[in-house]
């Protein structure tokens, strides 16, 4: 079954990661939730400076250049540098609680649906997030 967007609603997934490297299971994901979920788009949004992450990732700015190049083919694709652009460690409740003040401006678009993509390894972790 696929969802359809009401009339003048904005309906964004919120596709969070490392992505280091970025691959298909990733755009699948993406993919499959703009279809089913009538997403106006998915916006992916590269991790900043992970706080469960042990190990080095590549740098920011590499993981933004491979993310853009695997969504070019897919125009409701929207890159967004928010958590990289963010300075401490890059909680994903900061980011959706920033994106909706931004969406609250009077200026925006006032009707917008919020969507978190996430992973079978991130579903199984979700209670060990910053302010779950």
């Amino acid at each position: 079954m696929t969802l359809k967007a009401p009339t003048g609603v904005r309906r964004i997934g919120l596709m969070g990661g490392s992505f280091d490297p970025v691959h298909q299971a990733h755009v699948a994901l993406a993919t499959e939730a703009l279809r089913h979920l009538g997403l106006t788009e998915v916006r992916w949004i590269p991790v900043g400076q992970p706080w469960q992450k042990a190990r080095q990732l590549a740098a920011p700015q590499h993981r933004l250049a491979m993310v853009a190049l695997a969504i070019a083919h897919e125009p409701r694709f929207v890159l967004d540098p928010i958590e990289v652009n963010r300075p401490g460690p890059s909680y994903t409740v900061d980011t959706v609680q920033a994106l909706q003040k931004q969406a609250a401006d009077p200026t925006a678009d006032p009707a917008t649906e919020w969507f978190l993509i996430i992973g079978q390894d991130q579903y199984a972790n979700l209670p060990t997030w910053h302010g779950w």
